[in-house]
């Protein structure tokens, strides 16, 4: 009979006791950010072009490890390992025309300039 309890406890395990080790769960590598700054487009008939990150790009042409596609008027369409991303510039949008502001000019008066 004792032989069956040492059996016994040998087989519950201690709450107390901390797991085996266990190979911790690693991320998945993240793909490295896509840090593209749209600054500007000029489109016109004869040429389009854009700077992106500072640098004047046309179509056709590799930035950071990624493939200028088109430009547009405010946008332009990018290809990299990842796959196909757009641009955009940030443009405010307009919900009211701007109104003349009336100043008012105070005359101011000095002592000291008369003298």
């Amino acid at each position: 009979m004792l032989s069956s309890a040492v059996a016994w406890a040998e087989t519950v395990r201690d709450p107390t006791r901390p797991p085996a080790a266990v190979e911790p769960v690693r991320a998945a590598p993240q793909p490295p950010a896509r840090n593209y700054i749209l600054q500007s487009t000029r489109v016109s008939e004869e040429r389009r072009s854009a700077v992106i990150n500072g640098r004047v790009v046309v179509e056709g042409d590799q930035i950071g490890g990624a493939r200028v596609l088109g430009i547009e008027q405010a946008r332009v369409r990018l290809r990299d390992a990842r796959g196909e991303f757009s641009l955009a510039l940030a443009v405010p949008k307009v919900t009211r025309p701007a109104q003349a502001r009336e100043y008012e000019y105070l005359e101011t008066t000095s002592t000291e300039a008369s003298q």
